[in-house]
């Protein structure tokens, strides 16, 4: 496995939801990246998992919740949360969880 492959989104064991106020939402998924034709950007982003129904959904939070994006799978072991976090031209940024 390469250096890569250990990436949110680029193997068949993660997904990974990208979003940048410049190009907007992708989607990744076993190394396939899909750009999601949600406009507007969202400071929170919420995340709900139904293991047993094999659906992931990430939504856009607010005083209500805007679906981004669902995906339908089988989730065959435990899943483990993880995010990960770029920051350009040292722009501040204060996260909470």
């Amino acid at each position: 496995m390469s250096r890569r492959d250990c990436l949110f989104g680029c193997n068949d064991q993660s997904w990974s939801l990208c979003c940048s106020k410049y190009s907007g939402y992708s989607f990744s998924h076993n190394n396939v990246e899909t750009d999601l034709s949600v406009k507007s950007i969202s400071s929170r982003i919420g995340v709900f998992v139904d293991h047993r129904a094999g659906t992931l959904s990430f939504y856009s939070v607010s005083d209500t919740m805007s679906l981004i994006h669902t995906v339908q799978t089988t989730f065959t072991q435990p899943l483990y949360p993880g995010f990960r976090v770029f920051l350009w031209n040292n722009h501040e940024t204060k996260f909470k969880f």
